[in-house]
């Protein structure tokens, strides 16, 4: 520490956290964890809050989380953390709480992430997005991404959807939603570390005219955590143009997204045509809350088809073990509708 308390150089601010001077720099960087000030020589010197933002991404690496889940909850978020301190361990499931600590967590997760759920919920009815954002926020900080997409993500998605179909949500709502949920997907996404340029690649796409998302974005999300390289080709992607992206990067594995079966009934003679053709490189995978009907035809040409009552982690044993080995850094590898009438949101 030099001069004015509360100020290190990045030597002392190194030894304190165990972090390095280069993976501070690059924090600073492409995650915007820290602030320090500059010296006239251009010299680092951190303050008391960086060390506080430290000491906390220290422990949520301990907890399991990786660096890219970390950066999505931002400096903010993890600042406020750090200064709730020994007040967080006194602390339920209560509306002031912002995160658990590790001992507590698997006896509050399963209250706090309901009690999260119903907000985002009750958020949506109202159009509040700040509540929605705020919900979203105090998940992800409590538990791991895949808890966040299984227990507040999924449920709430499904909740809303039949608000809707019941005429009790307007689509206003049902878009507010949504729309933050896709944020949110896509900067999960962006956080991820790079996989392998040798990782294999997997296309995750929406089949033509699906215009609901979330549940292909939660399948790419998925697949980097478990090492492919997902290439999310987004809403309503035509079969020609999907075969032709297949030709372009022979993907290893395609999944797709659908959320009526009247959708599937119409595209699925032209996409079981792709599916026949490519059958000798290439793995397909068919999920969400259109998959219904008789699927006999996808199951004889060997599509993989996934109905929205499973959840995601369920795929890692169909996974290739390749995909899930070496392709991405070992901190980075730590980091729908029930039946009756169709949701509008599904994030299978």
């Amino acid at each position: 520490m030099v001069g004015e308390r509360g100020l290190y150089k990045m030597k002392t601010i190194s030894r304190l956290t165990g972090f390095s001077a280069a993976v501070l720099r690059a924090w600073e960087t492409r995650h915007g964890f820290l602030l320090p000030v500059r010296t006239p020589s251009g010299h680092r010197l951190y303050t008391e809050s960086d060390l506080k933002v430290l000491e906390r991404v220290r422990e949520r690496i301990k907890q399991g989380h990786s660096i890219g889940e970390i950066a999505v909850v931002g400096r903010d978020r993890l600042l406020a953390e750090a200064n709730l301190g020994d007040r967080l361990q006194a602390r339920s499931t209560s509306e002031s709480s912002l995160a658990a600590p590790e001992e507590t967590r698997s006896a509050l997760s399963p209250g706090l992430l309901e009690e999260l759920r119903r907000a985002v919920v009750a958020a949506a009815r109202v159009l509040d997005a700040a509540a929605l954002d705020a919900a979203l926020d105090r998940a992800f900080a409590s538990t791991s991404t895949e808890q966040v997409l299984n227990l507040v993500l999924r449920p709430a998605a499904t909740e809303i959807g039949e608000l809707w179909a019941a005429g009790v949500l307007s689509v206003a709502s049902e878009h507010m939603a949504s729309a933050a949920f896709v944020a949110r997907m896509h900067e999960l996404l962006a956080a991820l570390a790079p996989v392998s340029a040798t990782a294999p690649v997997a296309l995750v796409a929406c089949l033509p005219d699906e215009q609901h998302e979330v549940g292909a974005l939660a399948v790419a999300l998925h697949l980097e955590q478990r090492g492919y390289r997902a290439i999310y080709l987004g809403q309503g992607l035509p079969i020609e143009d999907l075969e032709r992206a297949c030709e372009q990067v022979a993907p290893a594995l395609v999944a797709l997204s659908v959320t009526r079966e009247a959708l599937l009934a119409v595209h699925a003679p032209r996409l079981l045509e792709l599916v026949r053709r490519r059958a000798a490189t290439t793995k397909f995978w068919l999920g969400g809350s259109g998959v219904g009907g008789d699927l006999q035809a996808f199951s004889d040409a060997g599509v993989l088809v996934w109905p929205p009552t499973r959840s995601l982690s369920q795929l890692d044993s169909t996974s290739d073990a390749s995909a899930r080995g070496s392709s991405r850094t070992p901190a980075a590898r730590r980091g729908a509708s029930r039946k009756g009438r169709p949701a509008r949101i599904s994030v299978h």
